[in-house]
């Protein structure tokens, strides 16, 4: 079995589920698994450390995660924002928020900063200067 047939047997078999790149376009389960294995940077769009040691993160998923099973075209969710924190009570731990593009992954980056920098404010913490 070549390449090719492998990549047309692997997205027989993954059923409907699609795999996408960062710009949006549509790739095989073995071109997702590739740059998934592949150079870690390729997945991290922003990560935010706040100076209390909370963590604003923003990554391509590349599996869309809107899970439609639907024949109608869909717009691909593959881009996903989440704050990390150490668990503390009043914390937004349970922060998630996912997107089709990485300009809307980018743009809900900042305001989950903005947000957990908000509630540090409200605790009496300032933000890091953490940015990658």
């Amino acid at each position: 079995m070549n390449d090719e047939e492998r990549d047309e047997f692997l997205d027989r078999v993954s059923g409907r589920i699609g795999y996408y790149n960062r710009s949006g376009e549509r790739i095989s389960l073995r071109q997702w698994a590739a740059l998934i294995e592949g150079d870690p940077e390729y997945k991290i769009v922003r990560q935010t450390n706040l100076r209390n040691g909370w963590r604003v993160s923003t990554v391509w998923l590349g599996l869309d995660h809107s899970f439609s099973f639907s024949d109608e075209p869909v717009v691909p969710i593959i881009f996903e924002t989440m704050i990390f924190t150490k668990g503390e009570p009043e914390s937004p731990d349970e922060y998630q928020v996912r997107y089709s593009t990485e300009e809307q992954a980018i743009e809900g980056h900042e305001r989950a900063v903005a947000y957990a920098t908000g509630i540090m404010e409200l605790q009496g913490e300032e933000r890091g200067n953490g940015e990658q």
